[in-house]
């Protein structure tokens, strides 16, 4: 069994309150999840919100490194899932070139 994170959270998110934010709720989802057991968590990228692709990767990355850190000793893995290409998500495409727009 799996959960699956908020939609609304953007570990992409530039603004350092929004990002915040985002590590703190899939935190908490992986704790969550453990408590109750579960395999994994699915989390969505997120969006660079116009800062560019390779922004939002090292945020994204950021985020989850953190996210991990705080849950040390959580047997849940983290299932990344690829996201529709409205606005500026990152990982909304595979094999072909991110538009920066």
């Amino acid at each position: 069994m799996l959960a699956h994170d908020s939609s609304l959270v953007n570990l992409g998110a530039p603004a350092a309150g929004q990002w915040r934010q985002a590590v703190d709720a899939s935190a908490d989802e992986l704790g969550r999840a453990e408590a109750l057991a579960l395999a994994s968590v699915v989390i969505h990228p997120g969006s660079h919100l116009g800062e560019g692709v390779d922004a939002g990767v090292r945020r994204i990355a950021a985020a989850l490194d953190e996210a991990i850190a705080r849950t040390s000793g959580c047997r849940v893995k983290i299932a990344l899932e690829n996201i529709a290409g409205a606005g500026h998500p990152v990982g909304g495409h595979f094999g072909a070139p991110t538009p920066s727009a």
